[in-house]
């Protein structure tokens, strides 16, 4: 399945079907090519000076057809239909391909999805693989009006896209965090380490969509596109770049404060425990003191103190529990009980 869109068509999305004739044959017209395969599609031709396609393939062979009518070699499908949203992407002969990742923020798991759209641009034409069909809209909104910014409008607008997504599942992610936070400085008796641990894991899925995305549009320059895909200038791509980098140094900054966190935790366990030890050792001592008297007095010996003593047995009992109770207040003025 897939979206056909053109400079000539405002904002309305056409849906095809690239398998069946009248799909391609759509295509052709959107590229204003006869009923052959394009050789070469430059901006201001057919009908509206810019196509752009969006394809949701479940099977390369959806895809293929595609590019055929396009005249684009037939191995790009392995590069669009590439599972990792980190991988792939540079500059072609005419055009250029940049993967990026769509992050997605689920409340209710605290976890991070993220989806990958490649987006290939060469003169005149636009093509995008994702499987996200929500997309198209978004992407659809933010592209720019003019039609002088040819293919590479639909590349930033879909960057743009791409990164306030980003945004909002880091503040999804700082929330989270933050709730941790509340957790490991509170009173409840939950062990929040296997949150921090899952967290650690989101953020490094998401800095993982971040970083390819910055590196690749920080490294575009006026010389290495090729002038025919429209005037998006060094500065519009270097800005992009440059707010995907303030999001990836945030959630770099939520994953060290998640391991501040952790090693909060870690000492506040470890002086719970010493706590403990030291309320485990003041009982045994308070158990030991009536123990010990009363099993030397449970020998049977002839000759010991107080024994034929008529109050020698009350007398004892008396010691065994002054004693304890000087323990206990010894105990409790020094923090161990």
């Amino acid at each position: 399945m897939a979206l056909l869109w053109s400079s000539a068509a405002g904002r309305h999305l056409t849906p095809i079907t690239v398998a069946t004739d009248e799909g391609q044959e759509a295509l052709r017209r959107a590229l204003g090519t006869g009923a052959g395969t394009a050789t070469h599609v430059d901006a201001g031709e057919g009908t509206g000076g810019l196509t752009w396609v969006h394809v949701t393939p479940d099977t390369p062979e959806e895809l293929t057809p595609l590019l055929e009518i396009c005249g684009l070699p037939a191995g790009l499908t392995a590069h669009l239909l590439r599972d990792r949203h980190h991988g792939g992407g540079g500059v072609l002969a005419d055009g250029v391909l940049v993967p990026l990742g769509l992050l997605r923020f689920e409340p209710a798991t605290a976890g991070v999805e993220v989806d990958r759209l490649a987006c290939l641009c060469v003169p005149g034409l636009a093509i995008t693989v994702g499987r996200d069909g929500e997309v198209v809209h978004e992407v659809l909104q933010a592209l720019p009006g003019e039609a002088a910014q040819g293919s590479l409008g639909v590349l930033t607008a879909a960057a743009t896209v791409a990164g306030r997504r980003a945004v909002d599942a880091e503040i999804g992610l700082a929330d989270a965090v933050a709730s941790v936070e509340q957790a490991v400085f509170g009173a409840g008796s939950a062990d929040p380490a296997q949150v921090i641990y899952r967290l650690k894991r989101e953020l490094a899925e998401a800095r993982r969509a971040l970083t390819p995305m910055v590196t690749r549009l920080g490294a575009f320059d006026d010389e290495d596109l090729p002038p025919t895909l429209g005037k998006v200038s060094r500065r519009t791509l270097h800005r992009l770049a440059a707010a995907l980098r303030r999001t990836a140094d945030q959630v770099d900054g939520q994953d060290r404060l998640l391991s501040d966190l952790l090693t909060v935790l870690l000492t506040l366990v470890q002086v719970r425990q010493n706590a403990d030890m030291r309320r485990m050792a003041a009982w045994a001592a308070l158990i030991a003191v009536p123990t010990m008297v009363a099993g030397v007095y449970g020998m049977n010996f002839r000759h010991m103190p107080e024994l034929s003593w008529p109050y020698g047995y009350p007398a004892v009992l008396a010691v065994l529990v002054v004693a304890v109770l000087v323990l206990r207040r010894l105990f409790k003025r020094s923090g161990w009980m």
